[in-house]
């Protein structure tokens, strides 16, 4: 079994959790730990330090140990997998059609998840809600694109992200305990995008941010907001300096447009941001992606589109239990 079935297989597992697909440094970090590398040497090849390698291999584990339900560590990582993969592929194999609602084929089954991870190309169904946004953006710093897991939250931001030059981005983990501090978040984009050391205060980072966020055509994407929210819209306790980092970004002449995404509210006293909350895909955009694909039988279609209200990415991981 070869590194390439090992980190596709990875990428729609990252996809289905977080619904985004494998990054580039995240598809080096398992390559090269599959093939045995320290993260020194894989800082070296990606061209990070090693800190950051750790950081984003520990967010990498954590994420793929969730979503197959054992302890994933980059020593066993290889064994996991391919465990994992022949596990799937013999019980593949011996599925048998037992429900209407699954009455396709293997084929036509793995057809439909592949369909649904590849949204969208093109963007279809989306183009009013990009338009949305992009009119949004024109009045408002900060928009919170809200919804439910699962509708199109991320895909819809990254798309809109794309007419900018450049673009800071924030993966919120999925667990509070394991969020990054802001002032690392900070320190990265300055050292990364900028080529600028931080300050001694984080007062003086952020007017550097801000200076360089000033100079061109930079969007903020933080992605996955609530796990760092409380019970009334506000940064918990530990990581208050977030809402420090959002005060620069949604203040006037910050320079930069900012794009959040979160299944709950932002209520944070002194940033003030608009929430757009995002509907489901319509029933005739289904038709239109899938008949295009050949996936799933348009009968079956609209059952699914009813059963989870234009949530594509929750019927596809049913479709799959």
């Amino acid at each position: 079994m070869g590194i390439d079935t090992a980190i596709e297989y990875a990428d729609q597992l990252l996809y289905e959790r977080t619904g985004r697909h494998l990054s580039d440094l995240q598809s080096c970090i398992i390559q090269q730990s599959w093939q045995g590398q320290t993260y020194g040497q894989v800082a070296t090849i990606a061209g990070y330090s090693e800190g950051h390698i750790k950081d984003v291999a520990s967010q990498l584990w954590r994420l793929l140990s969730e979503a197959l339900g054992e302890r994933i560590t980059k020593g066993n990582l290889r064994s996991r997998l391919i465990n994992r993969i022949k596990r799937t592929l013999k019980k593949a194999s011996s599925l048998h059609q037992t429900e209407s609602f699954r009455a396709a084929t293997i084929e036509t089954i793995v057809s439909f998840a592949s369909a649904v991870a590849a949204i969208p190309t093109p963007f279809i169904g989306r183009e009013q809600a990009l338009q949305t946004l992009q009119n949004l953006a024109l009045t408002h710093l900060a928009v919170v694109i809200q919804g439910e897991g699962g509708i199109g939250k991320t895909t819809l931001a990254q798309q809109y992200c794309q007419r900018f030059d450049q673009t800071l981005e924030l993966l919120m983990a999925k667990e509070s305990a394991s969020i990054t501090p802001v002032e690392s978040v900070v320190e990265e984009w300055l050292r990364q995008y900028f080529d600028e050391e931080p300050g001694r205060e984080f007062g003086v980072t952020l007017s550097r941010l801000k200076h360089h966020l000033q100079q061109g055509s930079v969007a903020v994407l933080i992605d996955n907001l609530e796990p760092a929210l409380d019970s009334n819209g506000q940064f918990i306790a530990a990581h208050r300096h977030y809402a420090e980092l959002l005060r620069v970004l949604c203040a006037s002449g910050s320079g930069a447009t900012t794009i959040m995404t979160s299944r709950d509210r932002l209520c944070e006293p002194g940033v003030t941001v608009y929430h757009y909350r995002l509907p489901g895909l319509s029933l005739e955009s289904w038709q239109q992606f899938f008949q295009d694909r050949q996936a799933v039988a348009l009968e079956s279609l609209a059952r699914m589109h009813r059963a989870y209200g234009g949530n594509a990415k929750a019927s596809a991981a049913s479709a799959r239990r």
